[in-house]
């Protein structure tokens, strides 16, 4: 049954997750009101379709990071034999969003001005993060030896709770 699967998921899968709430919670508000009481061959692609059709009230990423957590749980049940066949899962299409602020280099400099107003040291990692794309984790992460100023290098080696980043 489904829930048979999402048991071994917590059992087994969860544990090597980064994003464990993030799929309990999937798993526990969406998933398993759906698909809970169905054998595992009752989750077809029109049981699928209607799911994702029912959560049209959620955002497109949100619908998406639901089903890619669906489809990997029905994945693992194909490689443990418990299921035959995938059925095939039609992803949300993301639109691209334009971000039409700090447009210019006066807006960038006002923001990081501003920032530099809050308290020091807040300039200088509101800039890091907006000229290297850093995530907040990995900006936490950083030690002094990851910073080579003479080089003009940060090493990204860890996020903020020491665990290896993600890409």
């Amino acid at each position: 049954t489904f829930q048979e699967l999402a048991d071994y998921h917590e059992d087994h899968v969860f544990p090597e997750l980064r994003a464990v709430a993030t799929h309990r919670s999937a798993l526990k508000v969406h998933l398993l009101p759906a698909f809970g009481g169905m054998d595992l061959v009752e989750v077809t692609e029109q049981a699928i379709d209607r799911f994702s059709t029912r959560m049209n009230n959620r955002s497109a990423k949100s619908r998406k990071n639901i089903l890619a957590i669906l489809r990997r749980m029905l994945n693992k049940a194909c490689s443990l034999g418990w299921l035959h066949t995938v059925p095939k899962i039609t992803m949300p299409r993301l639109t691209e969003v334009e971000l039409n602020y700090m447009a210019t280099t006066t807006e960038f400099q006002a923001f990081l001005d501003a920032a530099g107003e809050e308290r020091p040291g807040i300039a200088e990692l509101y800039a890091t993060a907006l000229y290297t794309g850093m995530r907040a984790g990995e900006l936490a992460g950083l030690r002094r030896f990851d910073v080579d100023l003479l080089r003009r290098r940060i090493r990204v080696a860890r996020a903020y709770d020491g665990v290896p980043t993600k890409s």
